[in-house]
This record gives structure tokens, sequence and C-alpha cells, in this order.
């Protein structure tokens, strides 16, 4: 009898241990997505205002280029700020971090081409020509390594750990005097 009741207990504790998996990794993707969805969003966002933005230089009129051009400014703002947990969640190394990355260079390129003095509104159109492109490449990499993903494990945390311990190390070595 004691043998049904330790085979019971396994069972259970295995059972729960998977659900519990289960659950921390559906969250983690979860995470991700919601990750993923607010950068695309934001990016977008971003691009359709960098947009009106080359349509007011375009325009003519000084003023409304200019406070067009700021108001693009701060727009991106919110894509760049979307993107920290974009490198968080997906690891800065990931194609989808890279492609995040490479999306705000864009922007970044086109508004430095509104800036005034420049002003400049077809070199800001040759700057944003890769950015949709880029944007569904965004969204198919986030996809691809949504549907992959497994939460941070052991793994992540030793990397963490030998990372930490190379940094001090190495602080260490330079607080030594030379022989």
């Amino acid at each position: 009898m004691s043998l049904t009741v330790i085979a019971a207990f396994g069972a259970g504790a295995f059972g729960a241990l998977l659900t519990s998996w289960n659950d921390r990794q559906e969250r983690f993707r979860d995470r991700m997505l919601d990750a993923a969805d607010e950068f695309a969003a934001a990016i977008a966002e971003a691009l359709l205002v960098l947009r009106d933005a080359v349509g007011e230089v375009r325009g003519g009129d000084a003023v409304r280029a200019k406070a067009a051009a700021q108001k693009a400014w701060s727009q991106r703002d919110t894509p760049l700020i979307r993107s920290a947990r974009v490198d968080l969640l997906f690891g800065p190394d990931s194609d989808t971090a890279r492609c995040s990355n490479a999306l705000l260079h864009h922007i970044a390129a086109a508004l430095e081409d509104l800036n005034p003095p420049k002003l400049d509104a077809e070199a800001a159109d040759q700057a944003l020509l890769d950015a949709p492109e880029g944007l569904r490449m965004f969204q198919r990499l986030a996809f691809q390594d949504i549907r992959s993903a497994a939460p941070p494990s052991a793994t992540l945390r030793e990397s963490l750990r030998k990372t930490r311990r190379g940094s001090h190390a190495s602080s260490q070595s330079d607080a030594r005097p030379a022989e």
C-alpha cells in the first residue's frame, strides 16, 4: 500500500511540475507577444507621423514643417522605449532585436534629414524606403521567436553569473598593482 501512495504522490508532483512549467512558458510567450505588439504599434505610429512631417516639409511652410519635425522626434521616443523590452525578452543579439534597432535607425536617419536647417524631404523619404519591409520582417522574426520561445532558465542565470564573475575578475585584476 505504501508503494501505491508513493507512486500517486510522485505522479502528482510530476504533474504539478509539468503544469507549472507550461504555465511559465505561456506567461513568457505572452510577455514576448505584448512587447513585440507594443513595439510594432509604436513604430507604425512613428512612421505615420514621420510621413506627415515629410509632407509638411514638402509643403514649404517652415513653421509647420518645424512643428511636424518636432512632433516626429517626440514620437520616436515611444518605440525607442518599447525596444528595451524587445531586447530584454528576445535577447539583445536576437534577429528580432537587431531588426527593431534597424527600424529605429531608419527613423532616426529620416528625422536627421528633417532637422532645420536641412529640411530635406527627399533624403528623409530615401531613409524611410526600407522601413515598411523592416516592420514586416520584425513581425515575422518576432512570430518565429515567440513560437519557439522558452522562458529564461538556469542556463540564462548561469550565463549572467559567468558574465558577472568575468567582469568582477577583470575589475579585480585592474585593481592589482603590476608586478
